[in-house]
């Protein structure tokens, strides 16, 4: 099992702690989507609770757009000064190549690798599976395995 890795190295966490807290955050656009996700959003998110439940990616694919709210977040807290500055405001493009980095290192070394995502980062058009697939690896869904064992009687 490999689960990679991003460090971040902060020499003094204690005073890192007390210049981000005073430190403003642009945090309008996150704090109005949250908002506006409790108060509209509970019936898409029980929706695709369900979809996920059971496996329903044509349900979930089906589904508004949830992932903006998340993104406004953390994009806040990446884009403060005090985030830049100690190397987080690019800690998802790091996270994202880490990750990368060692499906390929899996996929050189093991016959068969299996990886686990969010939902989410499976099914954005920008996501990972999306990055694999460009990179020329095969991705298979629930969906596509259901199909080939109904289809095949000897699996």
């Amino acid at each position: 099992m490999t689960r990679p890795e991003v460090g971040i190295g902060i020499d003094s966490p204690r005073a890192a702690l007390k210049a981000f807290a005073r430190q403003p955050l642009d945090d309008a656009r996150c704090f109005s989507l949250t908002l506006d996700r409790v108060e509209h959003e509970l019936g898409t998110m029980r929706e695709l609770a369900d979809a996920w439940a059971v496996g329903d990616l044509e349900r979930m694919r089906a589904l508004p757009e949830t992932s903006a709210q998340y993104r406004a977040c953390s994009d806040a807290l990446a884009g403060s000064a005090i985030a830049r500055e100690h190397g987080v405001g690019d800690l998802r493009a790091r996270t994202r190549a880490a990750w990368l980095a060692a499906v390929e290192r899996a996929l050189m070394r093991n016959k068969v690798t299996v990886a686990l995502l969010p939902i989410g980062d499976l099914l954005e058009p920008r996501g990972m599976a999306a990055t694999l697939r460009e990179r020329r690896c095969t991705v298979e869904d629930p969906e596509s395995r259901i199909r080939l064992a109904a289809s095949d009687p000897q699996d």
